[in-house]
């Protein structure tokens, strides 16, 4: 079993190595992709500084608590777009070639390459936006930043990406035995964008 996962991490890795060499291949699109993700990444925060201003806010939240709280999700967002971003396209893409023989095939864990095929080193422009976000409206807060704080938010990102990925086998299940997943997708991504806001603005029940 440790043979096996150290093998997935050998072959994250080697991934992760070829995304980037693909990708350097071509400098001016590779920077213009970073550059654009890092705007993009921007702009959500933006978004609601505008929202919050124009409207009455969010019940118990002040301007800059709301944007530390949208640069802690464009962080998260980006952190779980990077490692696994990639990994809805590739499926697809070997559903409709009908590649899926070949990997089972490999001496791997089936999920755990399809995971490992998802890394998008372009989508590292949004984990810089969400920590140039969080660092520049953090103090205007008035809370202290701590090293116990500091971990524990770690923590969560990484609890967060593990549903995510969970999220991404669930996918991954319904895009094989399924006819058309496009929708399922498109849902998926619904529902994560509930993560963008902060629970007070929901509803009774729907705030779990």
């Amino acid at each position: 079993m440790v043979k096996k996962q150290t093998s997935l991490l050998l072959l994250y890795y080697h991934n992760i190595k070829n995304e980037i060499a693909r990708a350097m291949q071509f400098r001016a699109d590779f920077t213009v992709s970073l550059i654009t993700s890092l705007a993009f990444s921007i702009i959500s925060p933006i978004t609601q500084f505008l929202i919050f201003r124009l409207t009455n806010g969010y019940p118990g939240w002040s301007v800059s608590e709301m944007i530390v709280f949208q640069g802690a999700y464009v962080l998260w967002t980006g952190f779980r777009e990077t490692l696994f971003g990639g990994v809805r396209i590739f499926i697809l893409q070997v559903v409709r070639k009908g590649d899926l023989d070949r990997i089972l095939l490999k001496p791997f864990h089936s999920g755990g390459f399809i995971l490992a095929s998802g890394f998008r080193f372009e989508s590292i422009g949004s984990i810089a936006a969400g920590i140039i976000v969080l660092v520049l409206a953090m103090p205007a807060t008035g809370a202290a930043v701590t090293i116990s704080g500091i971990i524990v938010f770690l923590v969560l990102i990484v609890c967060g990406t593990f549903l995510f990925m969970g999220v991404l086998l669930l996918f991954c299940a319904i895009t094989v035995t399924g006819i058309f997943s496009g929708r399922i997708s498109e849902l998926i991504d619904r529902l994560l964008d509930y993560a963008g806001y902060p629970s007070e603005i929901y509803p009774g029940i729907s705030r779990a």
